[in-house]
């Protein structure tokens, strides 16, 4: 986006949380988790590794510290009984918005079959256009299919954070427990 969302009502607030921090090499993560210097990442376009980085970015979502305290940031959000109708999102809406709102869905016991069904349904916007700030990079590489792995929703990629998850808290409540640091309130 070029400047914060344009927001109805003087009763509404834009909340910008930080979900994916500084990548590994010091760059901002940029559309889809990944650095906006495309010149840097003409490696991973070539050996076939997009997919292996996109799930290494799942598995930040769920168990980095600017990750997990920007869910819980999300969390008490939606408990404050002040919060009204809630709008979140990121630049493609599905790497940081997908891994929430499934979060979140699981949280309200809703059917993996279902939210697995919502994530990949960011496909079916993606397939004929690229999300926004894409369109750039595209433009930039030889074969804009070689991007597909940073655009795509992959179900893999949720699996990678799952794994994540259960690998290190156990389960969905030791997650929320000690690594979002939820309450029980």
């Amino acid at each position: 986006a070029n400047g914060p969302d344009s927001l109805p009502g003087p009763q509404t607030n834009y909340v910008h949380l930080e979900v994916l921090g500084d990548l590994a090499d010091g760059q901002q993560a940029g559309p889809g988790g990944v650095a906006t210097d495309v010149s840097s990442l003409d490696h991973v376009f070539i050996d076939g590794r997009a997919e292996e980085i996109m799930r290494s970015v799942y598995v930040q979502l769920a168990v980095s510290e600017p990750s997990r305290t920007a869910w819980l940031h999300m969390f008490e959000i939606l408990a404050d009984d002040a919060t009204g109708p809630l709008l979140f999102h990121c630049t493609a809406g599905k790497d940081r918005t997908g891994f929430f709102a499934g979060l979140l869905l699981r949280v309200l016991g809703v059917d993996m079959a279902l939210i697995d069904s919502d994530y990949l349904s960011s496909n079916v916007a993606y397939e004929k256009r690229w999300p926004h700030g894409w369109e750039t990079i595209a433009a930039r590489v030889s074969d804009p299919a070689v991007l597909r792995p940073f655009v795509d929703a992959d179900r893999s990629y949720l699996d990678a954070a799952q794994h994540a998850i259960r690998t290190t808290y156990g389960d969905l409540d030791g997650y929320l427990a000690d690594g979002v640091k939820v309450s029980a309130k």
